[in-house]
């Protein structure tokens, strides 16, 4: 329903899914906010489609692009993590009309992701028509999902490969902090050490410590400068990195998740989680193990990670 819809047979407000929910205010923002593309460059990822004729091995497949606001977690008695349920709604049979053949036939269809967006939503599938009561029934299963979760899976071949390039670029500069912090660290042990053998030594001339106190002076001022321009071109860096509006490594911090508490689509209520610190990963985690057991098999319906 669109916002503000009027439900007849229960003469109160329709109640949106979480999917269509989102899908609605990526609409109104894109209409609203199309001059800066917001959404476009920070939300939408793009993948590569395959078509394979399976009664037809000599029919060429056929390729096409699409952009993608969020993916579908698909739920069964198999899936029991999010990962494998996304892995398994990118590939599917559809029947269309083979030009080769002249007759429907049914196609493999392979999805792979050739862009991934900056902020990834995924679309938890728990509901379904019940054509015996005639509702939109819940599928209430668990399905587990990281705080930290790996695309790369889900990616393209091509971009697969950039990504475990942009990987070792990144481990390789941890390992260069890292070493750069231990090299801090044992010199400002031997520095201490020096200043103790030195403590006992003379002072010299009320001029000579005025000359030193200036060169010190000088040297702290060009210390100043060099961070200031370093951390000048750090920002400029982190900037461009921003401007890029891509996930670079294909890892996903969990930011946010929104529930479901009720058994069908059109009655319960929806509650937001957000995380807006490191330190409330471990209040989420404690809220989340606290909730009944019926509660937990009916909390997620979707998430959101960047």
């Amino acid at each position: 329903p669109r916002f503000a819809a009027l439900d007849q047979t229960r003469r109160a407000y329709a109640q949106q899914d979480a999917n269509e929910c989102i899908n609605e205010v990526f609409s109104e923002l894109r209409l609203n906010l199309h001059k800066s593309k917001t959404i476009q460059n920070t939300c939408t990822g793009k993948m590569e489609i395959t078509l394979r004729n399976q009664e037809d091995e000599s029919e060429a497949p056929t390729v096409t692009t699409e952009d993608f606001t969020n993916l579908s977690c698909f739920i069964s008695k198999d899936i029991s993590i999010v990962e494998f349920g996304l892995k398994k709604a990118l590939q599917s049979s559809v029947e269309k009309k083979s030009s080769q053949l002249d007759r429907t036939c049914v196609y493999s269809k392979v999805s792979r992701i050739t862009k991934l967006p900056q902020y990834l939503t995924i679309n938890f599938v728990r509901f379904f028509w019940k054509s015996s009561s005639k509702v939109k029934a819940k599928i209430l299963k668990r399905i587990k999902f990281p705080f930290r979760m790996d695309a790369i899976d889900l990616c393209a071949p091509k971009l697969q490969t950039t990504l475990r390039a942009e990987r070792l670029k990144l481990r390789k500069e941890q390992d260069k902090q890292m070493q750069q912090k231990q090299d801090k660290l044992l010199g400002n042990e031997d520095s201490d050490s020096t200043a103790k053998s030195s403590s006992s030594t003379s002072t010299t001339s009320t001029s000579a410590t005025e000359e030193v106190e200036v060169e010190e002076d000088v040297t702290m001022t060009d210390v100043t400068n060099e961070s200031s321009s370093e951390t000048s071109t750090s920002l400029v860096d982190q900037l461009e990195i921003v401007q890029s509006f891509e996930n670079e490594t294909g890892y996903y911090e969990l930011c946010a998740v929104l529930t479901h508490k009720g058994r069908t689509a059109d009655s319960g209520h929806y509650v937001g989680w957000t995380k807006d610190d490191q330190s409330l990963i471990a209040d989420m985690e404690k809220e989340l193990a606290a909730i009944s057991k019926d509660e937990a098999a009916e909390k997620a319906k979707s998430i959101h990670k960047k």
